[in-house]
């Protein structure tokens, strides 16, 4: 059981990883690398969830998580708060990557939640 749930972590912290990576790629893959807003978003974005992503498989901890999962919202919401939702390229790949981001980190806090009341 206990292996099972390390693995599902690690799990949701490699799909923030590979996630970030596809935000980072995004710009050129997409074409809106010359769009100021959303290209910078996009690679800041991208470094701050790969950092906590590879915090978290390497030490484990939620608090990575958590910003993970922050960092999260707040790319699926930046196409409206920055105004950049015109772009229809960049508004999809950042709400679909940040969902992908949010709904990773909050299984992977809640994972051992679940599994602690299974074991009690």
């Amino acid at each position: 059981m206990e292996r099972l749930l390390k693995e599902k972590i690690k799990l949701a912290d490699a799909a923030n990883l590979v996630a970030a990576i596809c935000l980072f790629l995004s710009p050129w893959a997409l074409h809106f690398a010359g769009q100021v807003m959303p290209a910078w978003n996009a690679w800041a974005s991208a470094i701050i969830i790969a950092l906590l992503a590879a915090t978290a498989l390497w030490r484990s901890g939620e608090w990575e998580t958590g910003g993970d999962g922050m960092i999260g919202i707040w790319v699926l919401a930046s196409p409206w708060l920055l105004n950049f939702a015109g772009n229809s390229n960049a508004t999809w790949v950042h709400v679909v990557l940040g969902a992908v981001v949010a709904a990773a980190s909050a299984l992977r806090l809640t994972w051992p939640r679940i599994s602690r009341r299974k074991l009690v």
